[in-house]
């Protein structure tokens, strides 16, 4: 299977985005702060199990800058279409749950496939207030005062996420929207205990689905050579398996021209005078017998590990 669409609602700079996908390499282009890791981060948060991403980090800049702070009682939606799902990957229970049948295809997900693809499910990640939170604004929509009341209360605490798979609608859509959150204007508010599985989907332990999707984050190329200091670096990593696979003689060779390198180096003549000139200063500061010896050189590591840094 392959990721094929992707949904974003009131995340960040994303009010309502959709994303559709190709088999193959796939690249965002964009300005500066046009949403491109935005974007990404929302994809991690619901498929990458290495981003640890809960109630517990989540803030208030994470729900659309739309929304202009007026956030409370919203929901955040990230929400994932896979197509061409393989006989193998139906073997697994995680996989198999998240597979929409044919006869229950929406015209929402008929809209991001082709005649080429087949056999496609749905995972999405509500980021919503706890049932407990939604079925008290419920209670309160006759009385507009008491219900902002409530919903001004409201804090990043009382959110929960919940994943869940087969839900079978186009979550951009503002009238799908109002019919999962309600609509504050005019206190149309659903009840909670009467949620549309249609809408909402099917629970899912998003831990088990996570491991069966491959996901590896790379950070910015500007950030590479930082990031190749941690030790769970993917690119760290790379080099290490890289590393193992390289010919001894290879490697002398690198080593010798590297002590080729440094040599020539320290031996530029504006190289060794910096030396000189340091030496000269030292002595007439502290005189000749107490003055070090000081020595300017190139000493480039030969070992690959801190070569794969530059």
């Amino acid at each position: 299977m392959y990721l094929k669409g992707l949904q974003i609602v009131n995340f960040r700079n994303f009010k309502s985005t959709e994303f559709d996908f190709s088999q193959g390499a796939n690249t965002i282009i964009g300005e500066n702060d046009s949403g491109k890791t935005n974007a990404m981060t929302a994809l991690r948060i619901l498929l990458d199990s290495s981003f640890y991403y809960n109630t517990k980090r989540l803030k208030e800049s994470d729900f659309s800058r739309t929304l202009n702070a007026d956030w409370k009682g919203h929901w955040i939606i990230i929400s994932a279409l896979f197509a061409n799902i393989s006989e193998v990957e139906k073997e697994n229970d995680a996989c198999v749950g998240i597979i929409i049948d044919d006869e229950e295809n929406s015209a929402a997900v008929n809209a991001l496939i082709n005649n080429s693809e087949k056999d496609f499910g749905v995972v999405t990640l509500f980021i919503r207030p706890q049932f407990s939170k939604r079925k008290i604004l419920y209670e309160a929509r006759n009385d507009k005062e008491e219900f902002h009341k409530i919903r001004n209360s409201l804090s990043i605490m009382d959110y929960e996420f919940f994943f869940t798979s087969r839900s079978k609608v186009n979550f951009c859509d503002e009238e799908i929207y109002k019919k999962l959150v309600g609509n504050f204007v005019t206190l149309e508010i659903p009840n909670p205990e009467d949620e549309d599985k249609l809408l909402i989907g099917t629970p899912l332990n998003m831990g088990d689905f996570q491991n069966h999707v491959s996901v590896v984050y790379i950070d910015a190329l500007r950030d590479v050579g930082k990031d190749l200091h941690n030790p769970s670096s993917p690119i760290r990593r790379i080099v290490e398996v890289v590393e193992t696979k390289i010919d001894p003689k290879e490697l002398r060779e690198i080593k010798e021209n590297i002590a080729q390198l440094n040599s020539s180096i320290s031996n530029v003549s504006e190289i060794n005078q910096i030396g000189i000139n340091l030496n000269n200063k030292l002595i007439d500061i502290i005189g000749m017998v107490y003055s070090p010896d000081m020595k300017v050189s190139s000493e480039l590591s030969d070992e690959l590990k801190s070569l794969s840094k530059s």
